[in-house]
């Protein structure tokens, strides 16, 4: 992901329960459509306290549940104002079989990166969760080194532009339009970028340009 994503306003929320008095920090980054519209956000989650971090073996589980906590007690509609948000899964919460997380169907979209496994353990899971309602984000995406049978279950795919050859994107994209499945262009960094990207037809957008 691209570094420029800390730029929107973080919202902090203690939670004391689950993170031993640490403070869960809560920052998004805007999904833009080609008309320039704001229409989703992704939340991205830190945590502030090290000590956290030294106590948990699992510490990526441990951040997804305090951002979890942190978006129900910040509130979806404070944090998007009634936008879709779409959060990062790990593997190990996903095959767990305790992913039904309090959160929306209808509002939590569900990423996972190009890099898990698209074992089946993790595409059982991602299709319970098309059948509750999420729909399935994956990011980072690479024509050349993503594992395609993840995109057996995914409703959104984020291209990422540094990882994608120039000559592949167009082939890529509409690849992605002949499956259904929505493109957003990640790390958009240039003006260059963004107008080539739009010329290929992608749905939406993130990165520092915007």
């Amino acid at each position: 992901m691209s570094a420029d994503k800390g730029k929107e306003p973080a919202i902090h929320a203690g939670d004391e329960a689950k993170a031993s008095d640490a403070l869960a920090m809560v920052a998004r980054q805007p999904v833009y459509n080609p008309a320039m519209a704001v229409v989703a956000y992704e939340l991205l989650y830190r945590e502030s306290s090290s000590a956290l971090k030294a106590m948990v073996t699992d510490a990526r589980r441990a951040t997804l549940r305090v951002i979890a906590n942190a978006a129900l007690e910040i509130g979806l509609d404070r944090l998007a104002g009634g936008l879709p948000v779409h959060i990062n899964f790990p593997r190990e919460l996903l095959v767990a079989g305790d992913n039904l997380l309090p959160v929306q169907p209808d509002r939590v979209v569900i990423q996972v990166l190009d890099d898990m496994p698209a074992a089946q353990d993790v595409l059982e899971s991602l299709r319970a969760l098309r059948t509750r309602g999420h729909r399935i984000a994956i990011g980072d995406f690479s024509s050349r080194q993503s594992d395609r049978a993840l995109l057996e279950v995914a409703d959104i795919v984020k291209v990422a532009l540094s990882r994608e050859q120039a000559s592949d994107l167009a082939t890529t994209v509409h690849a992605l339009i002949r499956r259904g499945i929505t493109q957003i262009a990640e790390e958009v960094e240039t003006i260059e970028q963004f107008e080539r990207c739009m010329e290929l037809g992608f749905d939406g957008f993130q990165g520092g340009f915007l």
